[in-house]
């Protein structure tokens, strides 16, 4: 009986929701005079149907830097990984479907071509928040292949490196202490309206799993540019779990709106890796920091804008730190649909059901 209440509760939405999907550009006509409520800090959308469209980029770089001697430092980045995709949300639920867009020869063949899985989403909620990502990167290029090969100059392709791999695993859990004035939603979903500025404490705890590897060494003694010792890293995998508090302010003029947060904090470190033709374990504090910024129009009907999060974590080794950046960066715009005769809909067929199963 339960389950066929539920197949039908859904064949409901599913059958009401269908005619404004395939024809939403007949609706939205009619609006409330007022079109948020909650209080005078946050708003909901009476429009509760939404669509979006996106441009993303995410990736995963990392530096390895040497303490020593001169410092030179090399930054591997990988080559691509651009997203166009879009949006469906009704009331604050809804879904993004990205697609890969291709990467032109020209770039392949002055980059290099790299291999990739990079699964992430984000959940903001009206107190708790949290990011999962799954990254897996083969082939790399450095962003300053002349400390590695004096003989390189602009205009030639850059040194590839295919042999490099890198996986990152990390989930971010986080609080809004603030919630009833500061709203996470309204500057990264858009399922919520900014009425005045406000900011908010913010507690974070992260956990991370990275590994690096490759066939030769990341940051060779050896090397052209390189000259200090203890610096022959070839590969690691590490663990972190880090403490992060830290502050989101959300400015807004009208429905124009910046949202900034940022998250310095450290925990612990377990570390397993390859320098100098010796295999080496640690386990100590470390720092980290997080950074998200977004920024755009939030209107009754329209919206706009772009939004980054950058999370950073760095892991000492003898002479060497290297330090892993994860980014995603999108571009995107919408328009909010008119969804009363939709929530009409919704609400006369529950009744139904209801009825005829006897439910309260």
């Amino acid at each position: 009986m339960q389950q066929k209440f539920i197949r039908s509760v859904g064949l409901s939405i599913i059958l009401t929701l269908l005619p404004y999907i395939l024809f939403a550009q007949t609706t939205g006509d009619v609006v409330a005079s007022d079109d948020t409520t909650q209080n005078s800090f946050v708003g909901n959308f009476h429009r509760k149907f939404m669509v979006k469209t996106f441009m993303a980029t995410r990736n995963l770089t990392f530096n390895i830097k040497n303490r020593i001697g001169a410092r030179e430092s090399v930054t591997y980045s990988p080559n691509g990984n651009y997203f166009l995709g879009a949006g469906l949300f009704y009331k604050k639920i809804g879904l993004e479907l990205g697609f890969k867009l291709p990467v032109s020869d020209r770039l392949n063949a002055k980059y290099g071509q790299t291999r990739y899985l990079d699964l992430q989403t984000n959940f903001y909620g009206t107190r708790f928040g949290g990011d999962l990502a799954y990254q897996r990167y083969t082939g790399f290029y450095p962003r300053n292949p002349a400390l590695l090969d004096s003989t390189w100059s602009p205009g030639k392709a850059y040194p590839y490196r295919s042999d490099i791999r890198a996986r990152n695993i990390a989930a971010n859990v986080f609080y809004v202490f603030n919630n009833k004035r500061f709203s996470y939603k309204a500057a990264y979903t858009q399922t919520e309206k900014q009425l005045q500025s406000a900011g908010s404490f913010i507690l974070m705890v992260s956990f991370a799993h990275l590994l690096f590897d490759g066939n030769q060494a990341l940051l060779s003694a050896s090397g052209d540019g390189v000259s200090a010792e203890n610096t022959n890293f070839q590969w690691g995998r590490f663990y972190n779990t880090s403490l992060l508090p830290g502050y989101a302010y959300t400015f807004v003029v009208d429905d124009f709106y910046f949202s900034g947060s940022v998250h310095i904090g450290g925990g612990t470190q377990f570390k397993t890796y390859m320098i100098n033709d010796s295999q080496e374990k640690d386990f100590n504090f470390a720092w980290k920091n997080h950074v998200r910024v977004a920024g755009g129009y939030n209107g009754r009907r329209w919206m706009a804008g772009a939004s980054a999060i950058i999370d950073n974590t760095p892991f000492r080794m003898q002479q060497v730190t290297l330090s892993a950046s994860n980014f995603n960066v999108k571009l995107f715009a919408g328009y909010r649909f008119n969804s009363r005769p939709v929530d009409q809909k919704i609400d006369k067929n529950l009744r139904k059901i209801k009825a005829k199963y006897n439910i309260e």
